[in-house]
């Protein structure tokens, strides 16, 4: 029985040291922010609100819509 303990202790070990170096591969945390009242255009729609924050890009240049 004691052996089997060794065992389980030593697998929750390596897997509980294998997913702390994937959780810090992760990248950045983006915090939520609220719309702004900011108004670029003045024809159009009313009660429209801009979305703040970062904003993320990547290019498709083969346009293959990733």
């Amino acid at each position: 029985m004691p052996a089997r303990l060794l065992i389980l202790c030593t697998l929750l070990l390596l897997l509980t040291l294998a997913s702390a170096g994937t959780a810090a591969a992760q990248g950045p945390t983006y915090l939520p922010q609220p719309p702004t009242r900011q108004v670029l255009y003045r024809d159009g729609q009313t009660d429209r609100y801009l979305l703040g924050g970062t904003w993320l890009y990547r290019a498709d240049a083969a346009d293959v819509g990733l």
